[in-house]
């Protein structure tokens, strides 16, 4: 870094003078765009930037300036050479001469349609049809944009209109914005397809902050509805600046408008949340593809904030931070790593997390999630899963780690185990593996010696292995206790306070609202009765609340969680648990304690992973 300082500053400044650019040709200062322009170049030559001032030429009536610049350009990239042939076209099209112009501008079609550049291929044809309609030539118009109405000049106006009309307040604005929302969706294939986003982004967002915030008589239903049309064209124009390569600046200043409207609008529709995360994930994206990481974690806390803050997804995100600059990495050993897994858009995002060392590799989302889908469907049936595992291992291990111990942080995949990724053996016997349920901190806690263990709560529903399961904890710790059958109550849960483990052996399910419960005698303990336990290890080897009890079990205020992923084998469980205990009451920590049991299981007992890997460590 200190090498290359004064590289690294001229290319800061150099965007700076773009971003400077942008703002002005917003603004329609095409002159000091130019001369912004100009100062990027002399820092930072790139060949994007001299295309931007080729654009800024001919937006001037420079062509001879705009062509004397693009015409050395070799080796470029093909959205670049799209974007050269097109400045050809215009300039000669302002010539008059238009053969030259329709065969560069088909040109750069055929390169669009080749590259599946769906949107340059649309700037082409609204460009062709301009071309079409200003020689007279209406069947290849209608043919090229099957255009309504017969002119492109006659939509911007009534954009224009209904722009004017849309200001008024009430129901007559509302309807008005409808049809503007109407004339955008005919000018989408037109080259007025930015201008009419622009302005019906423009009308919803004045009308949204100016009327329905401030406006005491639009009705509740009116804002809400603003709001969503809100959210709409947010995505729309943020969906545009992406494609076109616009500024990160403007991108930021809307995705920071959302997260305003959001805490304003004070809506909580599914649908709305959909739409944010949406928002946000295209945000996400583009900076992760433009290298820009800081700007890239910023918008992921944004977002996280956002869906954290609304109930009907809080236990899916609590305490999900994935800004980086807030992991305490002095609370990670040499020979530690956090794999950080996380889905945005089309892509998943996979960054490593050392000391001293990080990095990240992109993957394709889908091809990830049918893999992992595959594996989830055919483990409890004890199929063969050696092959898709196989490739996500490939996909999420694909670097020498150098390391010992793995800490998975994945909330969007919570529910997979990834011990049992295989590449000639399983993750879990080369690595001790824990999973993250934050990234605030990594917490190292003394071991405790005492343990009260629950089992087998009712009497139809005995499970065959639990009081061996609690008698080697009692027998290993030295001191605890055990409450079974009748004495199962939820009187009895004042005993918890008097020690350190809390372990549940009893069956568990999922009542008719969804909540999941584990059995006792008389009746069932829902496991959000629990939550509140502080500064606790807590146990459940039941055997059937899987995702569900995954899902709620993150709100725990206790030290650490081992919970089931599925409906798990009574044995292979009461053996698991067996040598957890003898290592973890010997002195070993937790994360450790729990591997080397599941190495055990491999290698002494069965070796699929259906009969080992169906627990994991959380909220260490």
């Amino acid at each position: 870094f200190e090498k290359n300082r004064d590289i690294i500053e001229r290319l800061k400044s150099g965007d700076i003078y773009r971003n400077l650019a942008y703002i002005y040709k917003g603004i329609g200062d095409l002159k000091s765009s130019e001369e912004n322009l100009k100062l990027s170049l002399s820092l930072n030559s790139n060949i994007s930037t001299k295309l931007d001032l080729a654009e800024n030429y001919y937006s001037q009536g420079n062509g001879e300036e705009a062509l004397d610049l693009i015409n050395g350009l070799k080796n470029i990239t093909k959205t670049d050479e799209i974007r050269k042939l097109n400045i050809e076209a215009l300039i000669e099209q302002s010539r008059k001469k238009y053969k030259e112009s329709e065969s560069r501008l088909m040109q750069a079609l055929d390169i669009a349609i080749s590259e599946k550049d769906f949107n340059n291929r649309d700037i082409i044809n609204s460009n062709l049809a301009r071309l079409y309609n200003e020689t007279g030539e209406s069947e290849k118009l209608k043919i090229r944009l099957d255009l309504i109405p017969d002119s492109l000049d006659n939509l911007d106006p009534l954009i224009s209109k209904y722009y004017i009309l849309g200001s008024q307040k009430g129901k007559g604005g509302i309807k008005y914005l409808n049809i503007v929302d109407s004339l955008s969706k005919v000018a989408n294939n037109y080259l007025y397809k930015a201008r009419s986003l622009r302005k019906r982004s423009e009308i919803i967002s004045n009308k949204f902050e100016k009327s329905a915030l401030l406006d005491s008589s639009i009705s509740v239903s009116q804002k809400y509805y603003l709001w969503s049309e809100y959210l709409k064209s947010s995505r729309e124009k943020l969906s545009y600046l992406v494609k076109n390569r616009g500024s990160y600046i403007e991108i930021d200043s809307l995705l920071s408008s959302v997260e305003k409207g959001y805490y304003r609008a004070k809506s909580r529709s599914k649908t709305n949340l959909e739409i944010i995360s949406e928002i946000f994930n295209i945000g996400s994206f583009y900076y992760i593809e433009q290298g820009r990481v800081n700007n890239f974690l910023d918008i992921l806390h944004r977002k996280e904030r956002i869906l954290n803050y609304n109930n009907l997804v809080k236990y899916d995100m609590k305490d999900f931070v994935i800004d980086y600059k807030r992991v305490s990495l002095e609370s990670l050993k040499d020979d530690e790593v956090i794999i950080s897994i996380t889905p945005l858009r089309e892509k998943v995002l996979i960054s490593y997390l050392k000391r001293e060392d990080s990095g990240y590799k992109v993957v394709d989302r889908s091809d990830f999630e049918k893999l992992i889908k595959s594996i989830e469907t055919r483990i409890g049936s004890l199929e063969d899963i050696t092959t898709y595992s196989k490739k996500v291992y490939s996909m999420v291990i694909n670097r020498d780690l150098d390391s010992e111990r793995i800490y998975f942080y994945s909330p969007e995949y919570r529910n997979f185990s990834w011990d049992l990724l295989y590449n000639g053996k399983y993750l879990i016997e080369d690595y001790d593996i824990c999973v993250l349920s934050s990234l605030k901190e990594i917490k190292r806690e003394e071991n405790y010696k005492s343990i009260i263990s629950y089992i087998n709560g009712g009497y139809k529903t005995y499970l065959e292995y639990a009081d061996f399961e609690a008698e080697r904890a009692l027998y290993e710790s030295g001191n605890g206790k055990i409450v079974s059958g009748e004495n199962f109550l939820s009187s009895n849960l004042g005993s918890i306070k008097n020690y350190n483990v809390l372990h549940f052996a009893t069956h568990g399910g999922v009542d008719e609202r969804n909540k999941p419960y584990l059995l006792m005698s008389d009746g069932n303990l829902y496991v959000e009765e629990i939550l509140d336990i502080e500064g606790k290890d807590l146990i459940v080897s039941s055997c059937e609340t899987g995702d569900k009890l995954s899902k709620i079990i993150h709100l725990t205020k206790a030290g650490a969680v081992i919970i089931p992923l599925w409906k798990v084998d009574d044995l292979a469980t009461a053996v698991l648990f067996k040598r957890y205990f003898r290592y973890y009451f010997s002195g070993k920590d937790r994360v450790y304690s729990l591997s080397q049991a599941k190495r055990d299981m491999i290698k002494y007992f069965k070796s699929s992973p259906y009969f080992w890997s169906g627990f994991y460590l959380s909220n260490y």
